[in-house]
């Protein structure tokens, strides 16, 4: 997964750069930001220390409202083809 999307290069790209037979199917770009797992993402992302922390009512409880608090960041996930979705 990615916490910013991946460039993509499509069929026009390829054809700009080498000649012969084109690809013909998307691929991700070569220097693009990596793949990176979830607990590394909670562990050292500056994306997320900057995201601040937001209260969500859960539920009224016997000893008072459930009141957590979480972070939300947006991440593409990779498809079977390894492209961002």
């Amino acid at each position: 997964m990615w916490t910013k999307r991946p460039a993509v290069l499509y069929r026009a790209h390829a054809r700009e750069r080498k000649p012969g037979r084109p690809r013909r199917s998307a691929r991700l770009k070569a220097r693009n930001n990596p793949k990176v797992e979830v607990r590394n993402i909670l562990a050292y992302s500056p994306l997320l220390r900057k995201v601040p922390w937001q209260d969500y009512y859960v539920k009224d409880g016997s000893k008072g409202p459930m009141v957590w608090q979480a972070k939300r960041l947006m991440v593409y996930l990779a498809d079977e083809e390894g492209l961002p979705t």
